[in-house]
């Protein structure tokens, strides 16, 4: 359908898929990706941004909840990350 955005998410990547093209986006930090802990993406309503919570930093000193989240938004007009 003209206009239309599919997202998908997993544990180490989105992909994003229009009518035009398929890409895959990877977090804007590698930090060995989410280790296994899932964010849930999230499209903007005008559909030109999306927010996905990534890993930044693993801190293991930290017994219980050792990775550190930001928050990174992907603009589909520019191709490019911000956290």
């Amino acid at each position: 359908m003209p206009g239309s955005l599919l997202l998908f998410g997993n544990y180490n990547d989105l992909r994003l898929v229009s009518p035009e093209r398929a890409q895959v986006l990877r977090p804007p930090v590698n930090e060995g990706y989410n280790r296994g802990y899932f964010a849930y993406p999230s499209v903007a309503p005008p559909g030109d941004l999306i927010a996905w919570g990534t890993a930044i930093a693993w801190e293991p000193e930290r017994p219980r909840y050792m990775p550190r989240f930001a928050l990174g938004i992907y603009a589909l007009a520019h191709q490019t990350w911000k956290t």
